[in-house]
């Protein structure tokens, strides 16, 4: 039984969340900026630069700390390079520079260097917020209280790679050179943008996302980012024309016949090639298949390729009929050119279906337990997510993603097959009372839902969840651990009193259009396990994911117990065990398993601080 006053309610809840620029009348509801589609590799009969269409905001230069910062709503982009010489910050809202969609691509002018990585982390934020159906926010908060803004530094490193760092709530992206090569901006990688700011915003929205306490953890985090990045390629019309045009059709190849275009399945070409490689990672790859052994890099190309396998399975049987009408029923395309209508309606299609995976991707996280992800749990999100906004599933995106999964022993713990009836989250066990306080009828929106509730609605809110996961059996259904639970004892644990840390209004539009409300909350606990032997302290955290209806019903509860199926054994195992891969983010110092600072920098090839 839980003990008297046994839920915390968190610091983070009081974090005012960094809110998108609300629409007002009058102003223009988009603002088109020049971007390259990939990178400065790409040719420009591949569609080498576009314009990026992006939710309209009025932006600011400001001087922050003595540099010069291009300032939105949600992000800060600092012009200082790795030397820590001062530039020149883009003017976005001077006219001359509207009329002509912002600067020209280049590969010299730093201005144009901030533009393109302002516009494609903008694209990626709004891809977000329309999944979720809420503001993201960010994960951290900087002085007197007040919602923070992501800082950015286009030219922010002198070393071979881009990060995020949670700690200082910044994106730092690299320079280098090359022989044969030159100079080599990450900033300009339209897939390093995309997939570091997706790492931010992943981190916003699962913290405990950044502890890799299993190899699944590293591995989802590359593999979320690139299928991210990968589904903002097919935000480009005529690039993705000209994709389709050379390919004749298809995005992968599985034919001998077929060409698969590199634009729509490579990640980071440019990247990739100053290591001697096509590119940094590949979305149709077929000779990985899930191990825990995996390298991090490995780990997220499996599930970037299975998510990709099903996409493009879901694109060929939606196009066959156009397949089948270009060529009188034979399906089989002739030599020569691709009628010009037939690709337009092709990119239609992929674009559409691209849109259609990315928000499940993204949506499926608000369906996931909150720490220590396993990829066959993703699995298990993924398909819970699709089945709540879109039951009829026309195309059977489900039953694809289930069989790319299967292909690739990306199999779920604890299921009785792999049918998509027994992979659906349950519904819980016991029937517990509605909570009114979280009903839509009390419920004081700032504005609307899917906007942050104003902080003292958002308390009362916590409060009545904390009084409300005090009753009889809520603990043990949802996952949690008291502090006097007697199985603590046999593995010399003991663990904090639970958090809520999350607590967010959603709203969500349907396959046929209707609008789906939930309020999605994450309650969180942390267990200490004690020296054994030669083998050291560590930590970790448990909780679960609880989705509630308009009504205050609690739908799903998506636990992780701490004293879970040999959850401990599993933690103590990869944690203190002393492999290579562990190694890399966990060391030991005083008797005492502590998390490498800024991980994800050593992830990303570079050295990360040693402090926890």
């Amino acid at each position: 039984m839980a003990n008297p006053r046994s839920v915390d309610l968190s610091t983070r809840l009081a974090r005012p969340v960094a809110q998108s620029h609300e629409h007002r009348r009058g102003e223009p509801p988009w603002r088109r900026l020049h971007v390259f589609t990939s990178d400065p590799i790409a040719k420009r009969i591949e569609g080498r630069t576009a314009i990026a269409t992006v939710p309209y905001e009025p932006l600011a230069v400001e001087t922050i700390d003595g540099v010069p910062c291009l300032c939105g709503s949600v992000f800060e982009l600092w012009m200082q390079d790795a030397a820590g010489r001062l530039l020149a910050p883009p003017q976005l809202d001077e006219p001359h520079q509207l009329l002509q969609d912002g600067y020209l691509p280049s590969e010299t002018n730093p201005r144009f260097h901030a533009q393109m990585v302002y516009a494609v982390a903008s694209q990626v934020h709004a891809a977000f917020r329309h999944a979720l159906g809420r503001e993201p926010g960010w994960s951290f908060a900087r002085g007197h209280g007040e919602a923070a803004r992501l800082r950015v530094f286009p030219l922010g490193t002198d070393e071979e790679n881009a990060w995020y760092d949670p700690d200082a709530g910044e994106l730092r992206f690299g320079y280098f050179q090359r022989k044969q090569q030159g100079w080599i901006l990450t900033a300009l990688s339209h897939d390093i943008v995309a997939h570091e700011l997706t790492h931010a915003l992943l981190d916003s929205q699962r913290p405990h996302f950044m502890s890799p306490t299993s190899p699944d953890v590293p591995g989802f985090h590359e593999g979320f980012a690139d299928l991210v990045a990968l589904f903002q390629h097919f935000e480009y019309p005529e690039a993705l024309r000209n994709a389709l045009r050379q390919s004749r059709s298809v995005v992968v190849a599985r034919e001998p016949d077929d060409k698969a275009s590199e634009w729509l399945c490579c990640i980071a070409r440019q990247f990739g090639q100053a290591d001697g490689r096509p590119a940094l990672r590949r979305a149709d790859r077929t000779d990985l298949v899930y191990s825990s052994k995996l390298e991090e890099h490995d780990m997220g190309e499996v599930l970037l390729s299975a998510v990709f396998d099903a996409f493009d399975n879901v694109f060929r049987r939606r196009t066959a009929r156009l397949r089948r009408l270009a060529t009188n029923g034979s399906g089989v395309l002739p030599q020569g050119e691709l009628a010009g209508e037939l690709l337009d309606a092709l990119a239609e299609e992929a674009a559409a279906l691209a849109r259609q995976f990315c928000a499940l991707v993204v949506r499926a996280i608000d369906y996931c337990p909150p720490a220590d992800l396993q990829l066959g749990e993703f699995l298990r999100a993924m398909v819970t997510a699709d089945a709540e906004l879109n039951p009829g599933d026309p195309w059977s995106i489900r039953e694809t993603l289930i069989d790319a999964f299967r292909v690739r022993d990306i199999l779920p713990r604890y299921v009785f097959s792999l049918s998509e009836d027994s992979l659906l989250w349950l519904p819980p066990r016991i029937s517990l009372p509605p909570l009114p306080e979280l009903s839509f009828a009390q419920t004081r929106f700032g504005s609307a839902p899917g906007r942050p509730v104003p902080p003292g609605a958002l308390r009362r809110q916590a409060e009545a969840l904390a009084r409300w996961l005090e009753q009889p059996g809520a603990f043990e259904e949802i996952g949690l651990v008291a502090q006097d639970d007697p199985r603590l004892a046999k593995h010399g644990a003991r663990v904090t009193r639970p958090e809520i840390s999350t607590l967010q209004t959603t709203r969500r539009v349907g396959a046929g259009e209707e609008v789906r409300f939930e309020t999605v909350s994450v309650v969180t606990q942390q267990v200490h396990v004690a020296k054994s032997g030669k083998k050291p302290a560590f930590s970790f955290v448990g909780g679960a994911t609880l989705l509630f209806s308009p009504q205050g019903e609690l739908r799903f509860a998506i636990g992780k117990s701490v004293l879970g199926e040999r959850r401990i054994e599993r933690r103590r195992e990869f944690i203190t065990g002393g492999s290579a891969l562990a190694s890399r983010y966990w060391s030991e110092r005083d008797g005492t398993m502590q998390l490498t600072r800024n991980w994800l920098r050593r992830l990303h090839g570079g050295e990360a601080d040693a402090n926890a």
